[in-house]
């Protein structure tokens, strides 16, 4: 991880240069243009602007870079529009005082919960990034057994059989040892668990003489947790969702014999008042909360503005929450959303102005000096983000150390210490507490 390796040398296409390099906007005009398509007038959202001293750009919804394009803009307006800009050469009697802006144009770019992202953001401003995982894979799958253990569990109970998982898990890199009670007797269990990506999983366990082979696959999306279980044996298969859908969490669980359901259920998860949450997960007081059914918690808070009657502007947050002892585990969701429908002569059109994911992994490394780390990495994936996700945070990996005798609940934003040091966490042995502890206590 920490090797030298060959340097390679990419470029980037001159257009996103150039849509990179926006800045000091003057003027910004959304309009639209009629295109002439096989004698069928189709209307076109058109973004122009004029900035940085003249220099000018419009983009189309047709072009390929549009999506690049609007979220720099809106990116840069942003950071700009409470500006004055003064400049001796281009502006020697300092008469420019913002940018040029019509009402609807403003109306659109200044819609939806535009404080979220920034909130989301800055804590990580100015702090040291590293490339890759300094954590034990241990560490990122042990918040995991409970969806594991739930999962299997409940597939078992249309067998013969009564498996009941204990909290015992052991291992290192992709090997694990869990303790499970089959039909009352208790078992050692091995299990396989792969990391496939940043939200997929991949876990074997089971192949002894008290548990047939299972495996299990798992994965995060934005508004939704899959979950694929498989008794090869039996030719028996589950797949579980737990989905976003309006102002709920729905719950879907079907079980299949020889490709035939033998089981279905479906669902809404109970709603729940605010769980206990850590004072380092950003929160707003919109969020719904709702119970899963392994005592994790997903939270969600989605607003709606309408622009125009054609127009919206879609703001998306979601949270999932699991916590013990031992570890914590925050998958984080935020996406402001453009959308325009699709009417007479117009195409609909959808473009993500704003977006975070990203994955906050607790440690507890000394339960009798209440120490604990925090692993924060901001994932990657096929979406097309904004620049300053793109350049400063993707596949970023950011630590902090803290203290708190009330767990990981009781963690403090304000007191939490970044790490910043190899000396004090590395990859061959970050369990370095002596050094941690003088680092959050401030000791020299």
């Amino acid at each position: 991880m920490w090797g030298e390796g060959k340097m390679q040398l990419k470029s980037m296409d001159e257009e996103l240069i150039a849509i990179y390099n926006i800045r000091n906007l003057e003027s910004i005009k959304l309009w639209d243009v009629i295109q002439d398509k096989s004698n069928k007038a189709l209307v076109v959202p058109v973004l122009s602007i004029t900035y940085d001293g003249g220099k000018q750009l419009s983009y189309t919804a047709k072009d390929e870079y549009f999506n690049e394009y609007v979220k720099k803009v809106v990116e840069v307006y942003h950071d700009e529009k409470n500006q004055v800009y003064e400049n001796s050469l281009t502006d020697p009697f300092h008469l420019y005082q913002g940018i040029d802006i019509d009402e609807h144009t403003k109306q659109v770019l200044d819609s939806g919960l535009l404080g979220e992202k920034d909130k989301i953001y800055h804590f990580f401003e100015g702090k040291k990034g590293y490339d890759g995982s300094l954590l034990f894979l241990e560490d990122e799958f042990s918040p995991l057994m409970d969806i594991v253990f739930y999962h299997v569990e409940k597939l078992y109970q249309v067998t013969d059989q009564v498996v009941q998982f204990s909290s015992i898990f052991r291992g290192y890199q992709e090997q694990y040892l869990l303790s499970a009670k089959v039909d009352g007797i208790e078992h050692f269990v091995p299990l396989l668990a792969t990391k496939l990506s940043d939200s997929f999983y991949h876990f074997e366990l089971g192949n002894t003489n008290a548990l047939s082979p299972v495996t299990l696959d798992l994965e995060f999306k934005y508004d939704a947790i899959e979950v694929k279980t498989s008794f090869p044996f039996l030719n028996m298969t589950s797949i579980a969702h737990y989905f976003v859908t309006k102002d709920m969490i729905k719950s879907t669980y079907e079980v299949k014999k020889d490709e035939v359901i033998i089981r279905y259920e479906n669902h809404d998860l109970e709603k729940v008042d605010k769980p206990i949450l850590p004072d380092f997960v950003y929160q707003t007081p919109n969020f719904s909360w709702f119970l899963l059914p392994w005592k994790a918690s997903f939270g969600l808070a989605t607003s709606i503005d309408e622009v125009t009657q054609d127009e919206k502007m879609i703001t998306i947050h979601n949270l999932y929450l699991a916590s013990s002892k031992e570890h914590f585990l925050e998958r984080e969701h935020y996406a402001r959303i453009y959308r325009r429908n699709r009417t007479t002569g117009m195409n609909s059109l959808e473009v993500v102005l704003d977006e975070v994911d990203k994955s906050v992994i607790g440690v507890s490394l000394s339960e009798k000096d209440h120490l604990y780390l925090l692993e924060t990495h901001f994932l990657d994936s096929d979406l097309k983000r904004n620049g300053y996700y793109e350049g400063k945070l993707k596949n970023r990996y950011f630590y902090h150390l803290g203290e708190s005798k009330e767990g990981f609940e009781g963690l403090k934003q304000a007191s939490l210490v970044s790490v910043d040091s190899k000396e004090v966490i590395d990859a061959s042995d970050f369990l370095n507490k002596a050094k941690m502890k003088k680092l959050v206590k401030g000791d020299k």
